[in-house]
């Protein structure tokens, strides 16, 4: 008999992170400026050992983005100048494998697959997250000296060809997370004011065939 796993739903996936997200979210309200901050806050204590109140989170919606494919968008609608917090997480290749495989990196770092595996592609090692690329595969069209400019020009500056869209998809810009530091999760959080119209994303590359690694897409409301 052949047994086939069912992968679970996007909001599974959410629903099973809920307190790793709790948890980050006190963190986010403590550091975010007020005018960065939706309705979540910490509760004032008199004790310096007491322990504050989290932060209730409601999953609004939750999908994936194939970054080999032109766009996604949530089935949610983001209402007109209400205030949600996004959350990207992922890693993500604009090339096949075979370069990442075939030459030393050009610059940086990269890791084996994507955190979300693309299934329409082949998967192979990746060096982007939605905030910042971390690492770039070699090959013949770049020298010594391309390498290490490229280096130095995309890690000093976010450098995601991620764009979100809240206009409908008029525009796509590049998202830029409430706390601006790289990290090893590759997950940020992105406050954002409602148009009217569901979350769009997309990547800003050409061709698309030959990416691999999904952006997972969680919508939030911290209460």
């Amino acid at each position: 008999m052949l047994l086939v796993a069912c992968a679970p739903s996007p909001l599974e996936v959410a629903s099973q992170t809920a307190e790793a997200n709790t948890s980050i979210a006190m963190n986010w309200t403590k550091t975010l400026s007020p005018t960065l901050t939706p309705t979540a806050t910490n509760i004032p204590t008199s004790t310096a050992t007491a322990t504050p109140i989290p932060p209730k989170i409601t999953i609004l919606d939750a999908f994936f983005y194939d970054t080999a494919t032109k766009s996604a968008a949530s089935k949610f609608v983001l209402e007109p100048n209400k205030k949600y917090w996004v959350i990207l997480s992922g890693t993500y290749s604009h090339w096949v494998a075979q370069p990442w495989l075939g030459y030393n990196l050009c610059w940086g770092t990269s890791e084996p697959q994507p955190m979300f595996l693309s299934p329409r592609n082949g998967n192979g090692p990746v060096g982007s997250d939605p905030y910042q690329a971390f690492g770039e595969p070699g090959g013949v069209g770049y020298s010594k000296d391309e390498c290490e400019s490229r280096g130095s020009t995309l890690t000093s500056m976010p450098s995601t060809a991620i764009r979100l869209s809240l206009d409908g998809g008029i525009s796509f810009a590049q998202p830029i997370p409430a706390i601006q530091e790289i990290r090893a999760d590759h997950t940020y959080a992105y406050a954002v004011i409602g148009q009217g119209h569901p979350l769009a994303i997309r990547i800003d590359d050409y061709p698309l065939e030959d990416n691999h690694g999904q952006i997972f897409v969680v919508i939030q409301q911290i209460n």
